[in-house]
C-alpha cells in the first residue's frame, strides 16, 4: 500500500493533496497542464483477478455521464512503486463532501437544503439504476457537494452491475454499516438498498444523528436488523409530516416496502403534495396495549381462541387459514365463547 509521501505521481498526474482512502484506493487532488482532478489509485492492482474487474466495474460506472455523477476523465495501468497500478482520474470540482458539510453545520443543514441535496442523490441513483449499477456504499462522505453547486456522487468502488455475477462471495458484506440496508448486511443488495442509504443519509441530514448507533458493531448489526428507527420528526420536530413518511419507508427493513425506485423518491422530495400519503407503518405507541392475536390453522388449533380467553385474556384478532366452512364456523364460535 503505497501513500502520496512515496510516490508523488501516477501517469502523467502529479498529485497535490490526499483527498481520501478506502479499503482498495488512494483518492487524490492531482494536477495535470494547469488543470485539477481527482485521481483515484488502486492498492492491488492489476495484482489479482478479482481487483480487476473491481476496476473495470468501477470504470463502466462512471463512463455514465450525468450531472450528479463524477465526470470520468480516462483510467488504465500506469508504473508505480517498482510495479504497477491502476488508476482513474475524473474532473475534480472544489468544494467538500457532505460528511465535511455536516461537521462544519453541527450535525445537521436546513431541510430546504437537505432536501436539495437528497434530490441530487435522487437523480444520480436514478441514472445508475437504469444502467443496470447499484453503488452499495452511498454515504456522506461519497456524496459531494462543489462550491458552484450541485450534489454528486462519488465513489463506485463497491458497486456492482445488475447481471448474472458478482465479484463479492455471496454472503460477504461491503459497504458502511451504519448506512446499510438490512438484506446488504446479509451480504444481499440491490436498488432497494441504496434507497435505504438514501433514507439513513435523509435522517441524518435533518436530524443530526445516524437512524442507529451502538456501542459496537454487533449491537448496530442487531439495531439495524430489528429495531424500527425513531421517526425524524420525534428528533426534529419541524420535520414536516410528508418528509417523516417519506424517511421512515425509505428505511423500511423489507425491500419491497421502500417505495419502488429512486424515480419515485425523486417525485415526491420534488411534489410533496402530490405524495404526501406515501404509505408507511406507523412507529409503535409505546403506551399503548400490544395487541393479543391468535394464529388459528385448523379446527382444533381454532380452540386457541378459547383457550386465551379462558386464561384471562380477549384477542384483539385472528389470523387464520380457512379452508373449509367448519373451520370458519369453529373460529367463530371460538372467539364469541372468549
Amino acid at each position: 500500500m503505497q501513500h502520496m509521501a512515496d510516490f508523488d505521481r501516477i501517469a502523467n498526474f502529479r498529485f497535490v493533496r490526499l483527498l481520501g482512502s478506502g479499503s482498495f484506493a488512494h483518492t487524490y487532488e492531482a494536477e495535470r497542464d494547469g488543470e485539477r482532478f481527482a485521481v483515484k489509485v488502486f492498492y492491488d492492482l492489476p495484482a489479482t483477478v478479482e481487483t480487476q474487474e473491481r476496476f473495470r466495474r468501477e470504470v463502466d460506472s462512471l463512463r455514465i455521464p450525468h450531472p450528479n455523477l463524477a465526470e470520468y476523465v480516462e483510467s488504465g495501468v500506469a508504473p508505480w512503486g517498482g510495479g504497477a497500478a491502476a488508476y482513474i482520474a475524473m474532473l475534480y470540482l472544489p468544494g467538500n463532501s457532505l460528511r465535511e458539510r455536516l461537521a462544519e453545520r453541527g450535525g445537521k443543514i436546513p431541510s430546504e437544503q437537505a432536501l436539495e441535496v437528497a434530490q441530487g442523490i435522487s437523480a444520480g441513483l436514478l441514472c445508475l439504476h437504469e444502467h443496470a449499477v447499484v453503488h452499495r456504499d452511498l454515504k456522506p462522505a461519497n456524496v459531494y457537494l462543489p462550491s458552484a453547486g450541485g450534489v454528486v456522487i462519488l465513489d463506485f468502488g463497491l458497486a456492482r452491475m445488475q447481471d448474472l455475477t458478482t465479484i463479492t462471495a455471496r454472503g460477504a458484506f461491503v459497504g458502511t454499516r451504519a448506512y446499510c440496508a438490512p438484506e446488504q448486511i446479509r451480504g444481499e443488495s440491490d436498488v432497494h438498498s441504496d434507497l435505504y442509504a438514501l433514507g439513513a443519509i435523509l435522517f441524518e441530514m435533518l436530524t443530526g444523528h445516524r437512524p442507529f448507533t451502538a456501542s459496537n458493531e454487533l449491537e448496530l448489526i442487531e439495531r439495524i436488523t430489528r429495531e424500527d428507527p425513531e421517526p425524524p420528526a420525534a428528533l426534529e420536530p419541524s420535520v414536516p409530516a410528508w418528509l417523516d413518511r417519506l424517511v421512515l419507508s425509505l428505511l423500511a427493513k423489507e425491500p419491497l416496502q421502500r417505495p419502488r425506485g429512486a424515480q419515485a423518491v425523486l417525485d415526491a422530495l420534488r411534489h410533496p403534495a402530490r405524495h404526501a400519503a406515501f404509505a408507511v407503518r406507523e412507529p409503535y405507541d409505546r403506551n399503548s396495549k400490544p395487541l393479543l392475536l391468535a394464529r388459528v390453522t385448523s379446527v382444533a388449533a381454532a380452540r386457541a381462541v378459547l383457550d386465551v380467553g379462558l386464561q384471562g385474556g380477549t384477542p384483539d384478532a385472528a389470523i387464520a387459514a380457512i379452508t373449509q366452512p367448519t373451520q370458519l364456523d369453529e373460529l367463530h364460535r371460538a372467539r364469541g365463547l372468549a
